[in-house]
């Protein structure tokens, strides 16, 4: 009269603040059962982050019976997988992110930490989170009501901000703008602009008719290191679009540049749900808005702004590419996969997804450049950080108009590269530097305590 029923229950020691890294598991559905003979109504399946993505290798093997239900075979447990990520990096992380959130009465934001010599994602973080234990504690009495608040909550702390979110990414795609230009020749590192405050065209069907485009302040004159340290918009207006005697790349070209960095495309990274970005072009606005191409269009995506859309994670991979001299690496979270005995079935090796040709001299400038956004531009606050780093501040309006997001990337040290982070926090409603913020915070940190005690003998 005695039946012995085994059971497993996952333990997240780290809560919240692993749960897009990791994700969680549930019990099967009838769908589960249909599509896959390996399960059993009582088993359990990943459904988000590494537990989805690598379910096959984590979940062993049931025992096996004969007809007289007599074992025959015994259990197995499923692969160990040892993860790039850092512990004390993406708990700092967590801590830093909501911490800033908290403080200015914002619920969400992302973050992510990746190594540039070879895409591994030291730390990822997506806010607000959940914890994932709640899913595990399925005899709890208050269980369904738990776990349908996190389902229906209006900030979607389940969604994976890093990898399925898409964002204009304002002013911090000026860099690859700027890259472009100089590449195709369009200006130089001495070419200046006067960068008055306005730009105004007319109208390409009505010449009577004038078009303005701001900035954000009066900047003067202005050459390329300027413009993307103080992220002067007429400077990449001109450059993108044309005005006067620069002609413009045109975007034509400048969709050629994004797909050189991969914009349009998933990076691979081994978590469910990444998506790919979009890029505008004359095609498409033609066939699902039935209008021409105008050269205020183009305007809006050479800062960033418009119907182009990309996620975090891209952005981190792109910037990456620019200080580690052109190579653009998969994400990864796998580091090593091995047996139950200890032995190692897959270890992860860098991967190279496409390697964008700039001179040297070019990237220098460009790198100066975001070198400038620290040391006189628009990110002052990172001053104090005791490495050298390099970064770009955004700022990109939401669909609605009503609203903005903050962006910031930002690698460093600016002479020998180690990390790249990118921070999102949207819907902001008070200062435009909670990004920059939230960078600081970590990066002092990072290169103070933490680089400080992980290179002591």
């Amino acid at each position: 009269g005695i039946y012995i029923v085994a059971n497993a229950q996952r333990r997240y020691i780290f809560g919240a603040s692993l749960a897009h890294v990791l994700g969680y598991t549930t019990k099967v559905t009838m769908d589960d059962l249909q599509k896959d003979s390996y399960y059993q109504i009582s088993d359990r399946i990943g459904r988000a982050g590494i537990e989805a993505y690598y379910e096959a290798e984590l979940r062993g093997e049931h025992r096996a019976f004969n007809f007289y239900t007599t074992a025959i075979d015994t259990a197995t447990v499923g692969h160990t997988m040892q993860l790039t990520i850092d512990a004390e990096i993406q708990s700092h992380l967590y801590q830093t992110l909501t911490n800033v959130l908290a403080q200015a009465g914002v619920k969400r934001g992302a973050a992510i930490v990746q190594d540039v010599r070879t895409g591994a994602v030291l730390g990822m973080v997506s806010a607000p989170s959940y914890n994932p234990n709640i899913f595990e504690n399925y005899f709890a009495p208050n269980y369904v009501e738990s776990v349908s608040a996190l389902f229906d909550d209006r900030n979607h702390p389940l969604f994976n901000r890093i990898v399925s979110g898409l964002y204009s990414p304002g002013s911090t795609i000026k860099p690859l703008l700027a890259l472009a230009g100089l590449k195709e020749g369009i200006v130089t590192a001495k070419t200046l602009v006067n960068a008055t405050g306005a730009l105004t065209v007319r109208s390409e069907n009505d010449p009577s008719v004038t078009y303005t485009f701001h900035d954000w302040k009066v900047h003067g004159l202005t050459d390329i290191r300027k413009a993307i340290a103080d992220s002067v918009d007429i400077y990449f207006y001109m450059l993108g679009g044309g005005y006067g005697d620069i002609r413009g790349l045109g975007v034509d070209r400048i969709a050629a540049y994004f797909k050189m960095f991969l914009a349009e495309r998933t990076l691979g990274i081994d978590v469910p749900g990444e998506v790919n970005g979009f890029i505008p072009t004359k095609d498409w606005k033609k066939q699902t808005k039935g209008e021409a191409w105008y050269v205020g269009d183009t305007y809006n995506i050479s800062i960033g702004q418009g119907d182009m859309n990309v996620t975090p994670l891209w952005l981190n991979s792109y910037v990456s590419a620019i200080a580690n001299g052109g190579t653009i690496w998969r994400p990864y979270i796998m580091a090593q996969e091995t047996t139950p005995a200890g032995d190692i079935v897959v270890e992860t090796k860098p991967e190279v997804l496409t390697t964008v040709d700039f001179e040297p001299r070019i990237l220098d400038i460009v790198r100066d450049g975001m070198r400038r956004t620290i040391t006189n531009g628009t990110a002052p606050m990172l001053k104090d950080i005791p490495v050298s780093l390099a970064a770009k501040t955004g700022t990109a309006q939401i669909s609605s108009g009503k609203a903005l997001n903050s962006l910031f990337v930002v690698y460093g040290p600016t002479d020998k590269p180690e990390i790249a982070m990118t921070v999102l926090v949207e819907n902001i409603n008070q200062s435009q530097s909670l990004a920059v913020q939230v960078a600081h915070d970590f990066m002092m940190w990072y290169f103070g305590q933490h680089t400080s005690s992980s290179r002591q003998p």
